[in-house]
């Protein structure tokens, strides 16, 4: 079973139908439970993460590279034309995310991440909340709250930054 609630990866394929991809980077991609949908919308995908575990879990998901780096510090290939970052954000300082956001400018941009911290904030590995706004002030096209209901966390902050023409 994915990590991921079923209607979150809906959402994302949905969004995704209208693009095809020639080159994708999936930033912090963990153990690749959505590589098989990017897949199906990016001709060449990376998988980033910090976790040489998680990249083993993402091997044969869809993948055509995997690459251990911390996403602060991993240099953003200038010939990608698609960035994802899933359930990644919450676990960067606002400055680490912000920077991050810009610098996949002004490539497409599909991002997720909750939008509030667990009720119990002792189990509770995020450092960062977003918002809708917030997104929107980081020149985001379109923001959405995905239900969640399995999610102590509440509904998910699904928001895409179309390229730049």
């Amino acid at each position: 079973m994915s990590q991921h609630n079923v209607a979150i990866e809906d959402s994302i394929d949905e969004v995704l139908s209208a693009y095809q991809f020639y080159y994708g980077v999936d930033l912090g991609c963990g153990k690749g439970d959505l590589g098989p949908i990017l897949k199906n919308h990016v001709g060449w995908l990376v998988g980033v993460d910090d976790h040489m575990a998680f990249l083993l879990a993402a091997r044969n998901k869809g993948y055509d590279e995997l690459v251990v780096a911390d996403v602060r510090n991993y240099r953003l290939p200038l010939e990608a034309d698609s960035f994802f970052m899933f359930e990644l954000l919450e676990h960067l300082s606002i400055e680490d995310g912000k920077k991050i956001v810009d610098e996949t400018k002004p490539h497409f941009l599909l991002v997720s991440t909750p939008s509030q911290f667990h009720p119990n904030i002792e189990q509770d590995p995020h450092i960062s909340l977003w918002s809708p706004d917030d997104f929107y002030s980081l020149g985001f096209n379109d923001v959405w709250l995905v239900p969640n209901p399995n999610s102590p966390m509440g509904d998910t902050i699904l928001a895409v930054r179309e390229a730049s023409r």
